[in-house]
């Protein structure tokens, strides 16, 4: 009995190669045989289970297929009109041909590149040189585009710009197949967009096998969010798999295990290992240990600014999650001892500059070779530069001998291989705003000092009755101090809710909780101390002066509107920062009736102020509290009016940070209205701009520090009043004082771990290649067009106008006339994630892609995706380009003025790409380790395409023989050799086998790209190159491992990575030193001094 199922199309889910004919079955099992090519010696064929099998009922319309004329005896070409289901295919073929057809008779391609396309002009299987000429434009773009990349295309393709250290950060991480890196560049250097490129990078690298969860505090989610769909263009309504939550939500999540996890102020998460294990705190550190484990979850990013110097064990929290293996933590002793020996090595390395004395740099390599007296190639660049310092070399010698040395120590003996940190220094100075300083403005009215009286009032009565308390309960007052001073600087109603709770606490009520931010905090430091004698006749007091105090406010907010008019007048676009939430509302109010159209207010649950501060010039924005973190504000002729001052350096700071951070603008200058008579207040901004400096420098690395004094201060100042803050001011600022030590010590410290980016030649190159990518935007949009409007019939749409350089592409179907030369199911298949289910526009029905732009800066300007290699229509369109064989086999007829009327020559052409060899990528399951293979490979040599000419003699031909073979081709004039066209123009070349002489040309042009680009040569110099580097990362591997002797685990561990990277350096070497000439397109053109005659 014949089986019924013979010949029918059919698919596996257990691969992606497309569609294959059934070709035997049983019970169990089919057999499924794919075609790659009318001439291919053998077909693959895969044995799979029923259950793996769906049927192929119907070619879509517009589907490629093969056939064999048996009345003509040869292959032919065609698109599917029609598919009767289980029944006759009508196709339609060139030059208005039809055939009908029964299912048995036709083939489909799978989806794999075609591998030899000059087998095709051997067997006469050719198409119209069109699609060949606007298929090799596009070809040339693709793998500029790819060898500027290095195979990160989800960086080229972000529209973001494009900045040196972010481009080291992401080089780093993505090249090296263990993906767990703590990401610490210093606050406001775009940590958020390095992460989002690498997450973005894995999305791209596993479409259909990828899990992103990003844990961030809840005030930044939204701007996680923002800047991840705006920025790195991963969203779930993009088709990804994207789950951003906070760390709170974290503690209840029950959603699926991430194949990536983002944390973002991971140093929070961090410190909860540290307390009881019934605390919150503790339960969330857990939590995120098992979803990070490496067995589960292998890649990991932990995203933290703060310094390891007084956050050792916060720091071996993370560094525990990124490996428990080797920093168990059960051994925290040991790593704090090893921090704490490094501060010697830190400030060693400080010290050795290249603008150093040639005497101190001799004493400097002295104490570092007598700290490391195994590193033999430290010894080795040590030896290099004492020999120069004796021979007095000039310092053009000297510098890139310093720059080795402090390259080597810095990869070698920084706290951890995977931890990656960029420091604000002269190199990126220019990519922050930085800060002008402060401005006092005089205001009139004394509400500030009155109220500063009554909390005075209270702290002399409260204080009076500590005599004999212990220290713990004295802090409970100091709390409550710091409280209630803090709102007697932000406005009259906040402190009169705070006395409101002292005086329900009083009567035993339950305290009404007051207008400040952390309220939950603040209600319970309010209701901690006691009440005290005397306290409710200050309470009494205050609330009979209201009535003044209030009119004061007033007078008080009209000063700060007038400042904000001026502030506008100066051109200045002006964030207004204050503690109270109502404080905030009451103040949006006033400054909106005062200048409306210009103000908004923040809110992190919506998004309508965002429009107004990013449109409006010299717009004004007031926030609360919640703004302080979270939220990027940078931008030009910024400026911060601080409504009030926390007693909080910190939160000083980060309120500064909103603006001071990567991007443009201009440095940031800092208001605040001060009063005469208002002694607390005058001092505590003393303080902070003369004592902890924090308007002309961010004080973000010393934050523990900060937090230290802060707190011993707030009980000294309640003990002892306002002279408190005169002798802290001195204390800070004073040379060598406590601040200066401590941002010396922790900039040694960081400067040991930072990249060396002025050393980051590669990176450079890098930078300098995707340049000029983006540089051709306007060229690749051509080409694009060329093959996507032209070739494919897609309709290009402008998004405003049909003008518009921002622009989506209009599928049209079969169904409805005119259509596209792709089936729904290829467009379902490689551009389903490229269009927009929502898109709407005036003159176009969907299906449309997404609004995209060519040029870098009009994505940025308008919001758009960027076109490059990452954007999911370029994916798209290149993936579904190297399995169509359109376009890769051609052969027409030319006539030439230069030739003889009974003169033919015929010339081959052959389109290459070059590119490093290697034997993983035939094994489709080894996921990332190929790929970060890959990256290396295209580093060390960077794919390029070439294209090779070949005579009938087998030989180049001159220059002006190729410029007249490559001109388009011209219809009417230039006949393509269609099957009919074949066998006259074959005649006229005489005797001669027609396989033979391409399979001779193939390999004459191989040998011809070998020896014009000197191939052998390239080769030899990219593998020489990957040697040194590589053999200098080994050094340092080599040098690591001698100075973990008392660290086992860490050794062990990296001794096995050691070993792993051995087998990829030579795999990759062996790639280089055989680059693989992997051939795109063949064709041939017969150059005669006639025109074809039928």
């Amino acid at each position: 009995m014949v089986n019924p199922h013979l010949g029918k199309f059919v698919r596996c889910k257990d691969n992606a190669w497309g569609i294959g004919k059934l070709i035997d079955s049983n019970r169990e099992s089919v057999v499924i045989e794919y075609f790659d090519s009318p001439v291919a010696a053998d077909r693959t064929t895969v044995r799979a289970p029923w259950s793996q099998v769906t049927r192929v009922k119907q070619l879509g319309e517009q589907t490629r297929v093969y056939y064999h004329d048996r009345s003509a005896g040869y292959w032919r070409i065609g698109r599917v009109q029609l598919h009767v289901a289980d029944g006759e295919i009508f196709v339609q073929l060139p030059n208005s041909e039809q055939a009908r057809l029964l299912e048995r008779d036709v083939y489909v391609r799978w989806d794999r590149p075609l591998p030899e396309p000059w087998l095709h002009l051997a067997a006469r299987v050719t198409e119209t040189p069109y699609f060949h000429e606007r298929r090799h434009r596009l070809l040339d773009h693709f793998v500029e585009q790819r060898a500027a990349t290095g195979g990160m295309d989800a960086l080229i393709s972000a529209p973001v710009e494009l900045e040196l250290h972010q481009l080291e950060v992401v080089r780093r991480v993505l090249r090296d197949p263990v993906q767990r890196y703590l990401l610490a560049d210093e606050v406001g250097l775009g940590k958020t967009i390095e992460a989002g490129i690498i997450a973005r990078q894995h999305v791209l690298d596993f479409p259909s096998d990828h899990r992103v969860l990003i844990i961030a505090p809840a005030s930044l989610i939204e701007q996680w969010k923002s800047e991840m769909r705006v920025r790195c263009l991963l969203a779930p309504e993009f088709g990804h798999r994207l789950e951003i939550i906070s760390a709170e939500a974290f503690t209840a999540w029950q959603g699926n295990q991430p194949s990536f996890l983002i944390i973002d102020e991971a140093h929070q998460i961090g410190t909860g290992w540290t307390e009881s294990a019934s605390s919150p705190r503790h339960g969330l550190f857990e939590k995120v240990r098992q979803i990070s484990a490496p067995t589960v979850c292998p890649n990991l990013l932990l995203l933290s600014a703060t310094p390891i110097r007084r956050n050792e064990a916060g720091f071996f929290a993370l560094l525990h999650l990124l490996d428990p293996a080797v920093y168990d933590l059960k051994n925290r002793a040991a790593f704090e001892g090893r921090v704490a020996k490094r501060q010697e090595l830190a400030d060693i390395f400080a010290a050795f500059t290249e603008d150093q004395q040639p005497f101190f740099l001799t004493s400097t390599a002295e104490q570092i070779s007598a700290m490391f007296p195994d590193d033999a190639r430290l010894s080795h660049l040590l030896g290099e530069l004492r020999s120069s310092i004796e021979q007095d070399c000039a310092l053009e010698v000297r510098a890139p001998q310093i720059r080795a040395i402090r390259a080597h120590m810095s990869e070698t003996y920084r706290v951890h291989r995977r931890l990656l940190r960029n420091r604000r220094n002269e190199s990126l100075q220019g990519l922050l705003p930085g800060r002008q300083g402060l401005v006092r403005l005089a205001c009139d009215s004394g509400v500030i000092a009155n109220a500063e009286k009554f909390v005075e009032a209270w702290r002399q009565r409260a204080a009076n009755g500590m005599a004999g308390e212990s220290a713990a309960e004295v802090a409970v007052f100091a709390a409550v101090y710091q409280v209630l001073l803090e709102a007697a600087w932000s406005d009259i109603e906040s402190l009169a809710t705070c006395f409101a709770a002292r005086r329900a606490l009083q009567k035993g009520l339950a305290a009404k909780r007051p207008t400040l931010p952390l309220d939950a905090e603040r209600s319970r430091q309010l209701g901690a101390a006691p009440n005290f004698p005397g306290e409710l006749e200050i309470i009494e007091e205050f609330e009979g002066r209201l009535p003044v105090l209030r009119d004061q406010q007033a007078t008080r907010q009209k000063e700060l509107i007038t400042a904000l008019q001026q502030m506008r007048a100066q051109k200045l676009r002006v964030v207004c920062m204050s503690i109270s939430r109502e404080f905030g509302d009451e103040f949006f109010k006033l400054a909106h009736a005062a200048m409306p159209g210009v103000v908004a207010r923040h809110d992190p649950t919506k998004s309508d102020w965002r429009k107004v501060w990013d449109s409006v010039p010299e717009a004004i924005l007031v926030c609360d509290a919640l703004a302080e973190e979270g939220v990027n504000l940078q931008g030009k002729n910024s400026a911060i009016l601080h409504l009030d001052l926390p007693f909080a350096p910190n939160r000083v700071e980060q309120r500064m940070g909103r603006l001071d951070r990567y991007g443009v603008g201009n440095p940031v200058k800092s208001f605040v209205l001060v009063t005469a008579d208002a002694a607390y207040l005058d001092g505590w901004v003393t303080c902070l701009d003369q004592g902890w400096n924090v308007f002309r420098q961010s004080i973000a690395s010393l934050q523990y520090l900060v937090e230290d004094l802060t707190r011993n201060v707030a009980t000294k100042l309640f003990l002892e009043g306002v002279e408190t803050l005169q002798h802290w001011t001195d204390e800070l600022k004073a040379p060598g004082g406590v601040r200066d030590r401590e941002l010396k010590a922790i900039q040694n410290q960081d400067e040991l771990d930072a990249l060396d980016l002025p050393a980051t030649e590669l990176s450079s190159d890098w930078l300098a290649r995707l340049e000029q990518v983006d540089a051709k935007g306007d060229d690749f949009r051509r080409a694009f067009d060329e093959w996507m409007v032209e070739a494919l019939q897609f309709i290009r749409v402008g998004e405003r106008d049909r003008n518009d350089t921002v622009v989506r592409y209009h599928f049209r179907y079969p169904a409805k006339g005119d259509r596209c030369l792709m089936s729904a199911a290829d467009i379902a298949r490689w551009m389903g994630r490229a269009f927009d289910p929502l898109a709407r526009h005036i003159d176009f029905s969907p299906p449309l892609t997404r609004p995209a732009a060519f040029v870098r800066q009009t994505a940025l300007h308008r919001g758009a995706g960027l076109a490059r290699l990452g954007h999911p229509l370029v994916d798209g369109l290149h993936g579904y380009l190297g399995c169509d064989d359109r376009g890769t086999c051609f052969a027409f007829w030319r006539k030439s003025p230069a030739l003889a009327p009974t003169e033919v020559k015929l010339y081959f052409c052959f389109d290459f790409v070059v590119e490093a060899d290697l034997a993983s990528e035939q094994d489709d399951r080894q996921g990332v380790v190929v790929r970060s293979l890959r990256r290396r490979a295209d580093a060390a040599l960077p794919p390029f395409s070439e294209t090779v000419w070949i005579g009938q003699d087998f030989s180049e031909p001159s220059p002006e023989i190729i410029a007249e073979l490559s001109k388009p081709c011209v219809r009417g004039t230039d006949k393509n050799l269609n099957p009919s066209r074949w066998p006259k123009a074959l005649a006229r070349l005489g005797d001669c086998v027609w396989s033979d002489l391409c399979a001779e040309a193939r390999d004459s042009a191989e040998k011809a790209l070998r020896g014009r680009r000197n191939l052998d040569e390239l080769a030899q110099a990219a593998y020489a190159e990957f040697e040194r580097t590589t053999a200098m990362a080994t050094e340092q591997i080599a040098s690591r491992l001698a100075a973990l002797a008392t660290f086992p685990a860490e050794k062990a561990q990296l001794q096995r990575e050691l070993a792993t990277e051995n087998k990829r350096v030579t795999e990759i070497a062996a790639g280089l030193r055989r680059p693989r000439l992997r051939l795109d397109a063949a064709g041939a053109v017969f150059l005669a001094g006639s025109a074809f005659e039928p």
